[in-house]
């Protein structure tokens, strides 16, 4: 159902002029002059509206009957022989009728007379079954609305409430949609054919099912009992269209859903139970290989993980690639994790998805940062040596997390993770990953308790020439604090730091790689020639001038930080020494960047 529609033209009339402050100081004059039986200023005021609206062919027939005004109406149809079936149209919907606006179309209604309005409108000519150019009728924007005096005058008047609109739904498709319980038992009452489908291949038992009934219902604002009260009807309805109308709980819609499976991604317990006692699968999975477990979960719903459970639910029927276990650790629901384990789930469940994704719970708190389930894990008996084949750790997880988290570390740590295990496949280290990650934390951590910062790298790339390649200046000067040594590829990404410091303006950084002899000031020197050659070669489209072509290859990854190609720059090492002694205020050419 292109539930969409309602959002944009409920409200037409609320163009710029009817948002304003004026506006609402006419709406207040109309409703205060009709209330008193003033009709002819209130007259007045409508003709000044639709002059002001944009809603092209309004009349004040549609908004008479729009804010309910039936003497109005009387007067316009009776004296001003105004056409009950004259159309209008706003945005993309067109042939919108008085009747339409008594359905709700257009404004709030200032009185509860439109159902009145509608039998003046079939009284002088107006056709009931009326299709706006989205083939909607009176009714159906009755039933999503709400009013169930309008429902029932419009039925009271030979409304056909199986007709379809563009998305081939009936009046009952927008009832259920938005919950309005009342007016679905009316027209169960006048016998709709309940099992039409619209295009997404939902009936009404779908729509009643999907989303929150608590929220679409206005359950929220309610009090406790006559929030009890509605979902009492709620059930109700949904009991007798499982026996009345014998109503399929196991029906599909086009996404392969059933209505329980839509049940179950929301906590209304006493809708799962009904469907379920009038034999709803619970252990279907569809083509997707989605399952009603599967939806609680992701869906944060730990009192609907606990009934599936507890009513037989078959954890081994999933997707080939799902983990019920690694989904609940994922999302961080500790309820929802502590009733799979209590079930029987595997604390060291591991498989590999068609993407090469590793599917275990311990990897999924790890990967995002999550503390608690990573120790009710590690309680629970988590194995730390997540995947012994491929050589990868909880450890090597939390070093590429989405979040630093040195808590998660220290726990891995204390339940024995090797620190510094090589993975088989690309040769990383915890520590690599955390120097590619720009973990500080971890670096000075897994530093601290003896981790060879000379014999932790692949082979591919350093840990060095992985912090350089990030950006991670803070690592990089820890690394070299802690006394790593610089391999010759290394030297080569040397040059990439410099320009990014000297960029940066970083004399302090630039000064701690002289002092301990890992460049020289000539070197240096010509970094800075690089940068201002780059600079401007970018103009001229060339790197014919750029003096190392080690220098060429890497230096489109510098920041994008633009100096000022009109201000001088250090070209003798006297010049260099002066830089080197105080930070420059070097001049940013901030044109594109903030």
């Amino acid at each position: 159902m292109a539930e969409n529609t309602l959002e944009s033209v409920t409200n037409m009339d609320d163009c710029e002029y009817e948002k304003s402050e004026e506006s609402k100081m006419w709406i207040l004059l109309l409703k205060n002059a009709y209330l008193e039986k003033n009709f002819t200023l209130a007259d007045e005021i409508i003709e000044d509206m639709v002059s002001k609206s944009l809603v092209k062919g309004l009349i004040k027939l549609h908004t008479a009957c729009g804010y309910g005004l039936v003497e109005l109406v009387e007067k316009y149809l009776k004296i001003d022989r105004m056409d009950p079936n004259a159309t209008c149209s706003f945005n993309d919907l067109a042939n919108i009728t008085p009747l339409h606006f008594c359905a709700g179309i257009g404004p709030d209604s200032i009185t509860e007379e439109r159902y009145k309005c509608i039998e003046l409108l079939v009284q002088y000519g107006g056709l009931i079954n009326t299709l706006t150019s989205r083939n909607d009728s009176a009714l159906h924007w009755a039933t999503k609305l709400g009013d169930l005096k309008t429902c029932e005058t419009l039925i009271k008047c030979g409304a056909d409430f199986n007709l379809l609109n563009s998305d081939n739904c009936t009046c009952a498709h927008g009832a259920a949609f938005y919950k309005n319980v009342p007016i679905l038992q009316l027209l169960l009452d006048n016998k709709i054919d309940v099992n039409i489908k619209d295009i997404s291949g939902k009936n009404i038992l779908h729509l009643l099912c999907k989303d929150s009934y608590d929220d679409t219902y206005s359950l929220v604002n309610d009090t406790e009992e006559k929030s009890q009260n509605k979902n009492k009807e709620f059930i109700n309805l949904i009991n007798r269209l499982l026996i009345d109308f014998q109503m399929d709980p196991n029906e599909k819609d086009s996404s392969d859903f059933t209505p329980l499976m839509y049940a179950c991604e929301h906590e209304n317990l006493d809708l799962i139970q009904i469907l379920i006692d009038y034999k709803a699968n619970i252990n279907i999975i569809n083509s997707e290989g989605i399952t009603c477990m599967l939806l609680a979960i992701i869906n944060s719903c730990p009192k609907v993980v606990k009934f599936l459970l507890s009513n037989g639910f078959d954890l081994n029927i999933k997707h080939v690639n799902c983990s019920y276990i690694t989904d609940a650790s994922y999302l961080s629901d500790k309820e929802i994790l502590l009733s799979l384990l209590e079930a029987g789930c595997d604390v060291n469940e591991t498989k590999e998805d068609e993407s090469g994704v590793i599917l275990n719970p311990l990897w999924a708190a790890c990967e995002r940062s999550n503390f608690p389930i990573v120790e009710i894990l590690l309680q629970k008996g988590a194995n730390t040596l997540i995947r012994p084949d491929l050589n990868m750790t909880a450890l090597h997880c939390a070093a590429m997390a989405q979040y630093e988290n040195l808590q998660i570390v220290k726990l891995l740590v204390e339940y024995k993770c090797p620190i510094n295990l090589k993975s088989i496949q690309a040769e990383e280290t915890p520590l690599f990953l955390a120097c590619n990650s720009g973990y500080t934390e971890i670096v000075e951590f897994l530093i601290s308790l003896g981790v060879d910062v000379n014999d932790c790298s692949p082979k591919a790339r350093t840990c060095f020439q992985q912090a350089v390649f990030r950006g991670h200046k803070d690592i990089i000067m820890f690394l070299l604090n802690k006394g790593y040594i610089l391999t010759e590829d290394d030297k080569n990404d040397l040059n990439l730091l410099i320009m990014d410091l000297y960029q940066e303006g970083d004399v302090d950084c630039l000064n701690i790689l002289l002092s301990k002899d890992l460049t020289s000031k000539e070197n240096i020197l010509k970094c800075i020639k690089n940068v201002h050659t780059w600079s401007s070669s970018e103009n001229d489209e060339s790197t014919s001038q750029l003096d190392d072509a080690s220098v060429v290859a890497t230096v489109a990854t510098l920041n994008d930080l633009k100096l000022d190609l009109s201000q001088s720059y250090p070209i003798t090492i006297e010049e260099l020494d002066a830089f080197l002694s105080k930070k420059p205020e070097l001049k940013i050419d901030s044109s594109d960047n903030e």
